[in-house]
C-alpha cells in the first residue's frame, strides 16, 4: 500500500497490485459569539479604529471518507475571537470596514484546538 495526493487535494491509498481507494477529508465548523467592540476615536473621525473581542462556543466536524465508508468526529468547543480593525466613513450612511480578526476553539474530546486569521474588507451600513 502506498499514498499520494493528487493535485485537487484528495489523498489515494492505493495497493500495488489492484484497486485503489479515495480518502477525503474535510472540516466544518460554526462558530456562535457574542461580539464586542471598543471604538477607540468618536464618531466624527476619518478614521474610526477599534478592537473586538468574540466570546462563545463552536460547533467542528471532522470527517474522513474512505471509499463509501464515512467516520465523524463532532464535538462543541470553547471558542474567543480578539479582532482589530477601522470603519472608514463615507457619509452618516455608508462606510468601509477593514479588519483581522483570530478565532481560537479549543481542544474537545478526540477534536484538536482549531486556529484561524481572518482578513477582511467590508461595506457598513451605519443607520442614525
Amino acid at each position: 500500500f502506498f499514498f499520494f495526493q493528487a493535485a485537487d487535494g484528495i489523498r489515494y491509498l492505493v495497493r500495488s497490485r489492484g484497486l485503489g481507494v479515495c480518502i477525503r477529508d474535510s472540516i466544518n465548523t460554526v462558530p456562535i459569539m457574542v461580539m464586542g467592540r471598543y471604538w477607540l476615536t468618536d464618531q466624527n473621525t476619518m478614521f474610526r479604529p477599534y478592537l473586538g473581542l468574540g466570546l462563545g462556543t463552536s460547533w467542528t466536524e471532522l470527517k474522513t471518507d474512505l471509499g463509501q465508508f464515512t467516520a465523524t468526529n463532532a464535538r462543541w468547543q470553547f471558542a474567543f475571537a480578539p479582532e482589530i480593525g477601522t470603519i472608514i466613513p463615507v457619509n452618516d450612511q455608508f462606510a468601509f470596514n477593514i479588519g483581522a480578526k483570530y478565532t481560537y476553539g479549543t481542544k474537545s474530546g478526540k477534536v484538536e484546538a482549531m486556529q484561524n486569521f481572518t482578513i477582511s474588507v467590508g461595506i457598513a451600513f451605519m443607520g442614525n
